[in-house]
C-alpha cells in the first residue's frame, strides 16, 4: 500500500482521500494510511449461515459457553443469536417438570422435548431468513445421534452449515458446583427446596446419561464439523473446521475458561509526557510516577496477600517502570501498547487542534483517544 499524489492505492483499487476519511476508522501516519475495518468488511460470503449446535449432558456449561460465544461474535460485529430449547420447553409444557419427564423411556416426555426442539429450529431458520442472521447457537443437550441427524437434515434444507460444540466433563466437583451455582436457580426449580431440587436434577442427569451418545463415538459422524471441549477445555478436539467464522469460534473456545478468574487493572504511573500534556511517545516516569510504582506492591499485597499473580505490561517504558518493584512473573505484550497517534505523536492537544498539512491538503480533524 502506498500513497501517490492525493490518492491511496490498495492493490489495484484506487480511492480518493475524501473516500478514505469516510471509512469506519483510519489511523494516519507520516508515510502511510492504515485502514482498520470492522469484520463486516472481511471477505466472507454474504450468504454464510452457521448453526452452532451445543452437545452434552446437563450441568456441563453448555449455556455458559453458548452465551460467551454469542457475546464474542457480536463483539466482532457478527449477527449472532442464542436459541435455548429449554426456554421453548418451558413455554410449551411449563416449568417444574420433574426428572421423569426426561426419562428416555417416557415417550410422552420425549415427544414434548422434540416438539420444543423443532419450534426452536423453526424460529432459528426464520431468524436467518427474515433478519439476515449469520450465526445461530442452538442451546440444548442434543445428546443422541438421532437428534443431531434431525438437526443436520433440517438445516440442509435451508443451506445452513452446522457446527457442533460438545462439552464433556468428568470432574465431579465442577459438575456439582455448576448444579449448585446455576441449575438450582433456574425456572425449573423456582421456590423448590434446594436439597430436593439437587436430588431431582441429579436424577435428570442420570436419565440423559442412559441415552447419551458422544459425538462420533462409533465413527459414524466423522463427516460432521465439530469441536469437543473436554474437562473445561483442558483438551480440545476439532474435526472438519472450515472457513473464517468457524476458525474464529474454535480459537475462542480454545481460550475460554469456565472457572472465574480475577483481573486487576492499574494505570501506569505519571509519565514525563503526562506532565507536559503530550500524547503517545515512550517517555519515562516522572518523580510522582516513580512514587506510585514504589507504592503499588503494598497496595496489591494488602488486597491479595500471597495469592499467585502474573503481571502483564505493554512494551512501553512507563508501564515497565511502573511494574518494576512487583515481585511477580512479568510478561510484556506489544498488543497492550497505546494506539499509535501517527503524526500527532508527541504533540499536545493544543498542537493537534491546528491544521495539519497532509500531502499538500489542509485537513482539520479531531483525534479521539481513550
Amino acid at each position: 500500500m502506498r500513497i501517490i499524489s492525493h490518492r491511496i492505492i490498495l492493490d489495484t483499487l484506487i480511492l480518493p482521500l475524501s473516500v478514505i476519511f469516510d471509512l469506519p476508522l483510519a489511523i494516519y501516519d507520516r508515510h502511510v494510511i492504515t485502514l482498520i475495518l470492522s469484520t463486516k468488511h472481511i471477505d466472507m460470503n454474504s450468504s454464510t449461515r452457521i448453526a452452532c449446535v451445543m452437545v452434552g449432558l446437563p450441568a456441563r456449561g453448555k449455556t455458559y459457553i453458548a452465551q460467551k460465544v454469542c457475546r464474542y461474535l457480536q463483539w466482532l460485529s457478527v449477527s449472532t443469536k442464542v436459541f435455548n430449547v429449554g426456554n421453548y420447553r418451558r413455554k410449551l409444557h411449563g416449568a417444574h417438570q420433574m426428572h421423569s419427564f426426561f426419562d428416555p423411556h417416557n415417550t410422552e416426555g420425549e415427544s414434548a422435548r422434540k416438539e420444543a426442539a423443532l419450534e426452536a429450529l423453526k424460529d432459528m431458520i426464520k431468524w436467518f431468513l427474515e433478519e439476515d442472521g449469520t450465526v445461530a447457537i442452538f442451546d440444548a443437550t442434543n445428546s443422541t445421534r438421532e437428534r443431531r441427524c434431525m438437526i443436520i437434515d433440517y438445516c440442509k434444507k435451508y443451506d445452513v452449515q452446522v457446527m457442533f460444540i460438545e462439552s464433556i466433563c468428568q470432574d465431579e466437583s465442577l459438575i456439582l458446583q455448576n448444579i449448585m451455582d446455576v441449575k438450582l436457580s433456574s425456572p425449573d426449580y423456582k421456590d423448590m427446596d434446594p436439597e430436593k431440587a439437587a436430588e431431582d436434577f441429579r436424577a435428570r442427569i442420570s436419565h440423559y446419561e442412559e441415552a447419551y451418545e458422544t459425538l462420533n463415538e462409533m465413527k459414524n459422524e466423522s463427516d460432521y464439523t465439530y469441536a469437543k471441549l473436554i474437562n473445561v477445555g483442558s483438551q480440545v478436539m476439532i474435526n472438519m473446521i472450515q472457513g473464517y467464522l468457524q476458525s474464529r469460534i474454535v480459537y475462542y473456545l480454545m481460550n475460554l475458561h469456565i472457572l472465574p478468574r480475577n483481573i486487576f487493572f492499574s494505570r501506569h504511573g505519571e509519565s514525563v509526557y503526562n506532565l507536559e500534556g503530550k500524547i503517545g511517545g515512550d517517555s519515562k516516569l516522572s518523580p510522582r510516577g516513580r512514587k506510585y510504582a514504589l507504592a503499588l506492591p503494598e497496595l496489591i499485597k494488602a488486597n491479595l496477600g500471597d495469592q499467585p499473580l502474573t503481571v502483564w505490561t505493554s512494551t512501553l517504558k512507563r508501564t515497565i517502570e511502573t511494574a518494576k518493584h512487583l515481585q511477580y512473573p512479568k510478561l510484556q505484550w506489544k498488543a497492550l501498547d497505546e494506539l499509535d497517534a501517527g503524526v500527532c505523536d508527541g504533540m499536545t492537544y493544543e498542537e493537534i487542534e491546528v491544521c495539519i498539512i497532509f500531502s499538500g491538503i489542509h485537513i482539520r480533524y479531531r483525534l479521539y483517544l481513550t
